[in-house]
């Protein structure tokens, strides 16, 4: 397995995801969320456009945020099912991390193994990053944030916490392992 970092300048990935397309957040949606996250949500960007989906699509995630830019896989806005919502929420945390870490430079962790099929890996199942957005998603659709937003130190893009699942489902199941008796020393005393 390699591991390859790329480090991307916001103001370059803002001119990439121009060619997409951008929405603020819904004026429903946008209040519902800032009166759960108690902050201002008004720089927000949805992309749901073919540039997004493709980069979405290329590293097996539902959505991605890149700052204050959330985008999303074809089909995977949703604002008003209570799934999508609270992708929605997965995702503003993300936004939030990324803004205390203030970074000018989002850095892409990446991890590609080499077989039949390319798989593309964001942090771990470990990631505190990923780890706090669910739990702080789960507070916002609950009623609202119960809990202090911890800054992603790293600048790190990161993904939906379904990326690491979605690449292992793409990996062939590894055969059960075989159980054998162990073997006993019998003695032949008589």
């Amino acid at each position: 397995m390699s591991t390859a970092e790329i480090l991307i300048p916001r103001d370059l990935l803002k001119i990439w995801l121009a060619f997409g397309n951008e929405m603020a957040l819904t004026p429903s949606l946008r209040r519902f969320m800032e009166a759960r996250f108690g902050t201002d949500l008004s720089d927000v960007r949805v992309h749901t456009g073919a540039v997004a989906s493709h980069l979405c699509d290329t590293l097996k995630a539902r959505a991605l945020t890149l700052g204050n830019d959330i985008l999303f896989a074809d089909g995977e806005y949703e604002p008003y099912s209570a799934e999508g919502r609270w992708l929605v929420a997965h995702e503003l945390v993300h936004v939030l991390q990324q803004r205390a870490a203030d970074s000018p430079v989002l850095s892409w962790r990446a991890s590609w193994s080499s077989g039949s099929s390319e798989t593309v890996a964001l942090g771990d199942d470990e990631d505190t990053c990923e780890a706090e957005a669910d739990r702080l998603a789960a507070e916002v659709i609950d009623g609202g944030l119960r809990s202090a937003v911890t800054p992603d130190r790293s600048g790190a893009i990161r993904g939906a916490r379904r990326v690491q699942q979605a690449a292992a489902a793409q990996q062939p199941a590894a055969p059960a392992p075989r159980h054998y008796p162990r073997p006993r020393l019998v003695s032949s005393a008589g």
